[in-house]
């Protein structure tokens, strides 16, 4: 049966802890309180009264020396040279001064104690000893450095003991700032945890352990700031192929991580052992000199290094450094003359890697084969496999191994990172390399840093198996600020950890585990690669709820190259913190300045069950105060560890943390010095001190002063005179937002302050409020005060003051604009700077107004323009805004005066005579009210036809075409004018056009048009002139008279008929036509020739034409002539007629023009381009003579028009001549081509990935002048020469698309020269720059945290590339929940904060479920579980949020990515997940039902009662036997049966049905066995589930042993749960007296109740048990503590004996047993009686402190009466944790 809404409360679990040690009561024995905390000693802290500030995990500074035990000792050398053995390359290497060198100590069973860290510097000859102090840990054990990594003793003194042996170390260091850019580790011993044996390594090559310290430890370095160089990069071959040893430099890299133990030399630690790790993807550099470089090194070291062979006998160190210098001064020189080759090549997965050498030719650099030519000797081959690598045949070829060099490179090919140490042949930086044999020193010893399993073929140029070994320098791992020395964790302490230093690499994976004292693991945290930091995530642990003072938990960081695996990934690193159980902390208190603050201490620990109290001796110290503390402002009560301080003035607005300690005098500890002995007193006694349980800072935020925390302003006023003005302050706080001054501020004006003449000042000294006044106008004046502050002084109740200034500007004319920036004060339309006197109106004096005097016609308006203004100099001006203008006394009657603008308009009466005045008055009146007076007059004059005189221009008429003529006006001085608008012409009524004539006139401008339209009707009787008469009307109604004339031009030739003498221009004169016959007004009509009478001319038969053509530059152009007949029909010319130029005629300049006399067809050339300009002549005519053969002419012009760019359309209608996309207006040569001088293409660079194809779009064009232009249509785009390969160049539009190669690096650039060819034939050429980026990409993996934690997302590198050091990160859209997540916008390095603050989550909580169930959770009605679960499942999403960040890589490079975060339980599990959030042991859905706050461990009950006022009908779980159905009845307490109820099986082979009265069938399948459960769903009418049935199947055996039962019942489980409890009562445990009946009457009821319940009461049973108890209270009574023991475990033996033989199957009588337990008391029981009243009525000595520290269960005082059972889900079944009982004991 699932029975819910059980009562819970803050209390002991009893029934779980009272029946675990019931189950071994029978051994338990005295417990003595746990062993005391004592506080650390070490180094550099004193150990007199004055505690530290607070407990430390900063390192100690500890120097000691090497005679010292408990000390590491050794030196830090830069090496020089190669040698065997540390010690001896060490002797010769030079001191390094100021390096810093770390250690700590690990100790224990399993590594459980961790030392403080502690540090020394290396001296001037460096020398360094670190002396390893002593410390005190939590359990108040002193620990000593022993360099003992045994197992230890199980006997004897506790040094000696295991717990105190198995020591291991790890040593780092670290440069001073000056050197990390000169020097790269090579080799420090213990770099991690070491030693990982239970061997003592007494044998080491340097840092030996023996006699209680370690000495000889070897810390080398090298430089690594002048290293020798390969050749340029770009002459680095790719190493290709692999196997063999010939011709090959072969290793393996690796993380040499796992410390060997014993290592002698070099060669030996940089082992590759099963625990480190290969280094892949690193790139390893090679190079090796010329022969002829080789040969130059023989030559220079001979002549400079007399008497000493080359690295031989007497070759010192120094002269290798001086030969190097030199060496790398050439190579730096003449790269290729010095270098024969440089390989590079990528170390593989396993960390190996192959450079095969190309090989010079010749056996050696001084020795040729015979059959080898003297060309091919010293050349380099072409290949590894070319040649041979043997000597002494005609293809062999060397490597100059002695003089090579190897680097060994990040992946990105820059230099290893500066926390890197690296242990290879070329660690020293040299030209060296490997010898053997008669060679052993030829290479200068580089084989004693490689490892022992190398090859070397001095004869075949290999040298392979060698070991690049890599290691973290500085590698710092650290528990932040908790340890176990001095500055203990307490529980529910959240601790974090701090990496730092980490190598970074792809294969390169780090994790952190947290292990227990015992060495279980307790947490495991994900493995991460660092940070660019080097960093990596904190781990974070919870201090668990069962931690015991002393209890140690270390933190171990571990590398694994994939997958973590615990067993044998390698510890590199680990530190530790001890719990103690005492608990001291303050809450933050707010303090004033002046008054004295209390801060009270709380002991009790609100992440634990128990309550804590203070121990009964403690006694409270004050640690070093905060800089500008005195002793006098500060104190702790040593009794009670209440601190009070009182702050001073210049402590304002600060928050003070001060130490405290709290140590507990019963638990005194040893005083010890820096060696870890007591220190002693006067009398030879070692001195103890109060061991320190607790330390925590009292902190106090001191106030602001009111006058930090708040702003006064005053708001500027404008003052009228004869007005008050008053202005009060306002406060703003120091966010800006609107405040209060506090209550009680007063105000003052300064005692400085003089109110300025004429104004009045005064403040209200309680609100601030300044009134000014300006009383007196008539003292206003051009010396008035326009503006002034008044200085406020607001002195707060706290004594602090503020100064502020209210600003006041005088506004003369209250026109809102203040005199200071109003142009005219007094608003009189002066501007100041001319008033006389500006603060006072006299407007009339400054202006000086004036009409322009008008005239017009008798009827007509006139209009007057306004007035135009000068001020008193004469100058031009405007009126003052708001002049206005009125007809003065006397006006004309009608005249009208615009208000505003001063125009005025004057009717003229109609009878009035030219040369009437009109006079008219205005009055102007200014904005001061002063005004002026001006007269404007009206003259009267003429009408138009007075004025104007209008005339017409003689015009020739030709026949066919228009004439026009338009009239034009003078004045009546003769002058040039125009007709008054709106005049009219018309043609004279009595004028008819001529014969063959058309005349008409435009009315509105007088424009005539003639024409004569059909020249068939000409002849020698038309009129050849005659005149239109025209009549104007003017707008005044007068009008004019004018007359046009008009002339024929029968031929158009300019000449008129009247005065031509060849009227028709057919060449015979008029005379002589009239006189024949013929028409002299019409060409084809000419009189008969008299040679032939009837026959006309050839010339009057025959019309030539030439076709206008184009000359095109540099070809020929042909114009033949075409004839037509004199009725325009097409003619051929006579046979016989011939063609000549005109005499008169020259070609144009550059032109050559020819014709052919026979046909008439004309050549025209312009042979020479370069002579063409903008004079060149671009349209000419030639005139050519046709003379016939009856010697008639005719005259024609054939045209021609320069075509300069050949396009069709001649120059002269062309806006670009020479097409060169330059219009002629803006070409300097607009006939020659010059487009590349008038253009500038532009391309704009790109970027790209590499592998991607980059487009660069179309490129933009200016013109000469810079701006933007198109390029000429035609223009053409080419790849230009060097080109990259690959790249395409749209022909016409210019776009390229440029391939980044796929092995491009970050920054490469990439050149694409581009050819711009214009129409013109001119070209460009422009180069486009294509520039690598990094294949740049991030992600954020889901971040997780707690309520109320920082939950940081951290950006991670997924792309090819690492992202430059400059990538920024911007918020993009939050998903907040409406503010329920407060997200940070990213930080600098991408890191994004995001929050759940509790109480808001608590808040939002409520908001929403009373959104969703407010009505039901006031009325107390039912909320489903459904709606619930509904509920939380939408709540729920709330738990996760995200923000959009937008990733900016490089400006062209951009990314948006999305950070995910999301809430974990108290297990670190989804929150969403959690069934309970607030872990008070009601699930959230009863929660929701209850309407109380699953996010309140207080709130149970909420706003309705647990139990609902429907109850529903429940039935208790059962078992039978396979093949027997049972019944099972509705329990009595529960709710009424409901027909219609149903029952289902929903697990297990059994059926079920339910009767009318509630009572359940289940009957087993026949398949059914011992062992199954049968589960029964009870679903409601409504089909609510209701409950859930177990029926379990047991044995017949099982099942018949009622007695058992009853046995198990009798001494009951609630019995035997209390039993302890019993005990504990029994045996005069004091503070439970007063408790014992109570709990027994309990005992007895709830026994009782239970067995009538499950229907088994057995009388013989209850008994017997009844019996026992009493018994078990007569020797609580008499005996002692050791007594009662014997009694308990008599009673535990009885009630056993009891158990069994009532459970055994064997025993027939079992139900009859009637048990008798007084021998097992004897007569102790009897006795107990007298002695129990004493018992009871008796005091203890012990207080409640001391008996919490005992392993006894802790009651509860009578008065908060523990429940009797609580729910434990990890009780055993026995213990029927599903249970109900309410907290009042009266249930």
């Amino acid at each position: 049966m699932n029975i819910k809404n059980i009562a819970r409360r803050r209390g002991v679990t009893i029934a779980a802890a009272a029946l675990s040690v019931a189950m071994v009561s029978p051994f338990v024995h005295a417990v003595t309180p746990g062993t005391p905390f004592v506080s650390v000693a070490n180094a550099q802290q004193d150990q007199a009264s004055t505690p530290p500030a607070s407990g430390s995990d900063k390192a100690i500074y500890s120097p000691g020396k090497a005679t010292q035990t408990g000390t590491i000792s050794g030196s830090v050398k830069e090496i020089v040279e190669t040698l065997v053995g540390f010690d001896k390359v060490q002797a010769s290497g030079k001191a390094v001064k100021g390096v810093k060198v770390y250690a700590q100590w690990y100790e224990g069973e399993n590594t459980q104690h961790s030392s403080p860290v502690y540090y020394t510097e290396s001296d001037a000859n460096g020398n360094f000893t670190l002396k390893m102090a002593p410390y005190t840990d939590a359990l108040g054990v002193t620990r000593h450095f022993d360099a003992d990594a045994t197992v230890g003793l199980t006997t004897g003194d506790d040094r000696g003991k295991r717990d105190q042996k198995r020591e291991k170390i790890r040593v780092w260091t670290e440069l001073p700032e000056d050197l990390t850019d000169k020097y790269r580790l090579v080799h420090q011993p213990a770099a991690g945890i070491f030693p990982l044996t239970t061997t003592t390594p007494i044998s080491q090559g340097d840092g030996e352990w023996g006699g209680n310290k370690i000495t000889g430890m070897t810390i080398q370095y090298a430089q690594k700031d002048k290293l020798p160089q390969h050749l340029p990069k770009e002459k680095w071959a790719e190493s290709t192929g692999t196997g063999g040893n010939e011709g090959t430099y072969a290793g393996q890299a690796f993380w040499n991580l796992d410390v060997l133990q014993g290592a002698k030399n070099h060669n030996q630690v940089s082992k590759f052992d099963p625990k480190d790790i290969p280094a892949a993807g690193m790139k390893v550099v090679g190079s090796y000199l010329t022969d002829d470089a080789v040969n130059k090194i023989e030559a220079y070291a001979k002549a400079n290094f007399a008497g000493k062979t080359l690295r031989g006998n007497g070759w010192t160190f120094v002269d290798e450094q001086g030969l190097q210098k030199w060496i790398n001064e050439q190579v730096a020189a003449d790269p290729t003359g010095w270098i024969a080759e440089t390989l590079t090549t990528t170390t593989g997965a396993d960390g190996k890697f192959e450079l095969r050498w190309k090989g010079i030719y010749g056996n050696s650099h001084k020795s040729k084969p015979l059959t080898m030519s003297e060309d091919q000797f010293g050349k380099l081959a072409g290949a590894h496999g070319e040649g041979s690598w043997l000597n002494g045949n005609s293809k062999s070829k060397h490597v100059n191994m002695h003089w090579s060099y190897v680097s060994i490179l990040g992946k990105d090919g820059k230099p290893l990172p500066d926390n890197i140490g690296t242990l290879y042949p070329w660690a020293l930086g040299q030209w060296a390399g490997p010898g053997f044999g008669i060679h052993l020193n030829a290479g200068g010893g580089a084989h004693y840093f490689g490892g022992d399993s190398t090859f070397i073929g001095n004869e075949t140029d290999g040298y392979t198996g060698w070991n690049i070994a890599l290691a973290p320098q500085a590698l710092k791992f650290d528990v932040v600020d908790k340890n176990t020395t001095d500055n203990w964790a307490t529980v529910g302490d959240k601790v974090q950890t701090d990496t730092a230093g980490l190598p970074i690499a792809d294969n390169l994976n780090y994790y952190i585990e947290w292990v227990d004292k015992s060495g279980k693991v307790v947490k495991t945290c994900a493995t991460a690669k660092p940070d660019s930091a080097t960093k990596i995530p904190s781990c974070e642990l919870e201090v668990p709820a069962d931690a015991q003072t002393g209890d140690t938990f270390t933190a171990r960081l571990k590398v694994t190259p994939n997958n973590p695996d615990p067993k044998n990934d390698l510890v590199l690193a680990m530190d530790a913190f001890a719990v103690a159980r005492d608990y001291l902390a303050y809450d933050p208190i707010d303090a004033k300045r002046g008054e004295e603050a209390t801060s009270e201490p709380k002991f009790d620990n609100p992440a634990t069950e128990t309550e804590e109290t203070k121990p009964d001796k403690a006694k409270f110290e004050l640690g070093k105060l905060p800089e500008g503390v005195t002793e006098d402002q500060v104190k702790v009560d040593p009794a009670t560890g209440v601190v009070t301080f009182t702050p001073k003035a210049d402590q304002a607005a600060k928050a003070y943390s001060f130490p405290v300690v709290m140590r507990n005098e019963e638990l005194q500890v040893p005083v010890l010095d820096e060696n870890g002995d007591p220190v002693k007193d006067g009398s030879g006694n070692p001195k103890t001190q109060g061991r320190i349980v607790a330390r925590a800072d009292a902190t106090f935020n001191v106030a602001e002063l009111t006058a930090n925390t708040v702003e006064p302003a005053y708001e500027g006023k404008l003052v009228v005179p004869g007005q008050e003005t008053k202005s009060a302050p306002s406060f703003t706080d120091k966010e800006g937002k609107e405040a209060k001054a506090p209550e009680g501020s007063k105000f003052t004006i300064g005692e400085d302050f003089t109110a300025p003449e004429g104004y009045e000042v005064s403040i209200d000294e309680n609100n601030g409020e300044i009134t000014v006044t300006f009383p007196d106008k008539s003292k206003l004046s051009g010396k008035t005060a326009e503006e002034f502050d008044v200085p406020v002084t607001v002195t707060y109740p706290d004594g602090s003051k503020d100064d502020a200034k209210a600003n006041f500007k005088l506004d003369t004319d209250g026109d809102g604009d203040p005199d200071v920036t109003d142009p005219d004060d007094d608003g009189d339309g002066i501007p100041d700077e001319d008033d006389s006197n500006p603060k006072v109106p006299n407007v009339n004096e400054h202006f000086d107004p004036k009409y322009t005097d008008g005239s017009g016609k008798p009827g007509s308006d006139v209009k007057i323009e306004a007035p135009t203004f000068t001020d008193k100099d004469g100058k031009d001006t405007e009126a003052p805004e708001g002049t206005k203008f009125t007809p003065g006394d006397d006006a004309p009657e009608g005249v009208k005066v615009d208000e505003n603008t001063g125009e005025i308009t004057v009717t003229i009466p109609e009878g009035a005579n030219p040369g009437d005045e009109i006079k008219v008055p205005v009055v102007v009146t200014y904005p001061d009210g002063t005004k002026d007076n001006v007269e404007v007059t009206v003259t009267v004059t003429e009408k138009d036809n007075g004025v104007y005189e209008p005339a017409y221009e003689g015009k020739l008429v030709v026949p066919g075409q228009e004439t026009k003529s338009a009239p034009s006006f003078t004045d009546k001085e003769g002058k040039e004018a125009k007709a008054p608008e709106g005049s009219k012409f018309t043609i004279g009524e009595d004028f008819t056009a001529p014969e063959g004539y058309e005349v008409s006139i435009d009315e509105n401008n007088g424009e005539i048009t003639v024409t004569f339209p059909d020249g068939s009707k000409l002849n020698k009787d038309t009129t050849e002139e005659f005149d239109v008469p025209v009549t104007v009307t003017y707008p005044d109604e007068s009008t004019d008279e004018v007359k046009a004339n008009f002339k024929l031009d029968t031929d158009g030739d300019g000449t008129p008929d009247t005065t031509d003498e060849d009227d028709d221009g057919d060449g015979i004169p008029d005379k002589v036509e009239k006189d024949k016959g013929s028409n002299p007004k019409n060409k084809g009509s000419i009189p008969a020739t008299p040679l032939e009478p009837g026959k006309p001319t050839n010339a009057a038969i025959f019309e030539p034409k030439y076709k206008s053509e184009l000359v095109v530059p540099g070809q020929e152009t042909k114009s033949a002539p075409s004839f037509t007949d004199k009725e325009g029909k097409e003619a051929k010319a006579p046979e016989g007629s011939k063609f000549t130029i005109g005499e008169d005629f020259t070609a144009p300049e550059g032109y050559e023009v020819s014709i052919d006399e026979n046909n008439g067809e004309i050549t025209v050339t312009f042979p020479d381009g370069s002579k063409l300009n903008k004079d060149t002549t671009e349209e000419f005519d030639v005139p050519v003579t046709v003379t016939y053969p009856d010697e008639s002419t005719d005259e024609v012009k054939a045209n021609f028009k320069l075509d300069t760019d050949g396009d069709g359309t001649p120059d002269v209608t062309d806006e670009d001549d020479d097409g060169d996309g330059i219009p002629d207006k803006d070409d300097s040569n607009p006939k020659v081509p010059n487009a590349n001088d008038h253009y500038d293409p532009k391309y704009t660079d790109g970027s790209g990935k590499p592998g991607s194809d980059v487009k660069i779009e179309a490129p933009t064009f200016t013109d000469k002048d810079g701006k933007d232009t198109e390029a000429p249509e035609g223009t053409k785009f080419t790849p230009g020469d060097d080109a990259p390969e690959g790249v395409k160049v749209d022909e016409n539009t210019g776009e390229i698309t440029v391939e980044v190669p796929e092995d491009a690096t970050p920054g490469t650039k990439i050149e694409v020269p581009v050819v711009v060819t214009y129409p013109d034939g001119s070209t460009d050429e422009v180069t486009v720059t294509v520039t690598a980026i990094g294949d740049y990409a991030v992600k954020y993996d889901p971040a997780t945290g707690k309520v109320g934690e920082d939950i940081v997302a951290e950006p991670k590198n997924v792309g090819k590339h690492e992202a430059p050091a400059d990538t920024t990160y911007a918020a993009g859209k939050k998903e907040t929940h409406d503010g329920l997540w407060t997200i940070s916008d990213p930080a600098q390095d991408g890191k994004i904060t995001a929050k759940v603050d509790s109480k808001a989550l608590k808040d939002r909580y409520i908001s929403e479920r009373d959104k969703a169930f407010g009505k039901k959770c006031e009325d107390g009605a039912v909320i489903t579980e459904q709606d619930a679960k509904d509920f939380l499942k939408k709540f729920a999403q709330l738990f996760n949020a995200k923000s959009a960040v937008d990733v900016t890589f490089t400006p062209e490079d951009k990314q948006q990515v999305e950070a995910t975060f999301m809430l974990l339980d108290a297990n670190g599990k989804p929150l969403a997940e959690n069934q309970d959030w607030d872990g008070d042991g009601v699930s959230n859905v009863e929660e929701i039902q209850n309407c109380s706050n699953p996010f309140d461990k207080s709130d149970v009950e909420g706003s309705k009662p647990l139990e609902p006022s429907f109850k529903y009908p429940a039935w208790d779980n059962a078992t039978t036997v396979p093949g027997e159905s049972v019944d099972i009845n509705k329990t009595e307490d529960s709710g009424d049966f409901t027909p219609g109820t149903t029952v289902k099986v929903t697990e297990g082979p059994g059926k079920a049905e339910i009767d009318e009265n509630g009572k359940i069938t289940v009957t087993p399948t026949p398949e059914a066995k011992v062992g199954d459960k049968i589960v029964v769903e009870v679903k409601d009418p409504n089909g609510k589930v209701i409950d859930t049935v177990e029926v379990e199947i047991t044995s017949h055996e099982l099942s018949s042993r009622k007695g058992c039962t009853e046995s198990l019942l009798g001494f009951g489980i609630p019995l035997l749960a209390l039993i302890p409890l019993g005990i504990a009562m029994q045996a005069a445990i004091p503070g439970l007296q007063s408790f014992q009946a109570q709990v027994n009457q309990q005992i007895q009821d709830m026994n009782t109740a239970l067995q009538r319940q499950m229907g088994i009461l057995d009388p013989n049973m209850a008994r017997a048990a009844a019996d026992f108890n009493a018994r078990l209270q007569g020797a609580g009574a008499n005996l002692g503590q050791v007594l009662a023991g014997l009694a308990v475990l008599a009673y535990g033996v009885a009630a056993i004996v009891t158990i069994a033989t009532t459970c055994d199957p064997k025993n027939p009588n079992k139900r009859e047993s009637t048990l008798d337990f007084s021998s097992a008391f004897g007569k102790t029981g009897e006795q107990g009686s007298s002695e129990k009243q004493e018992g009871e009525n008796g005091s203890s000595d012990q207080t409640e402190g001391s008996s919490r520290q005992t392993d006894t269960p802790v009651v509860p005082e009578p008065e908060q009466p523990a429940p009797v059972v609580e729910e434990n889900n990890d009780a055993p079944e026995a213990a029927d944790a599903d249970a109900e009982v309410e907290e009042n004991p009266a249930n």
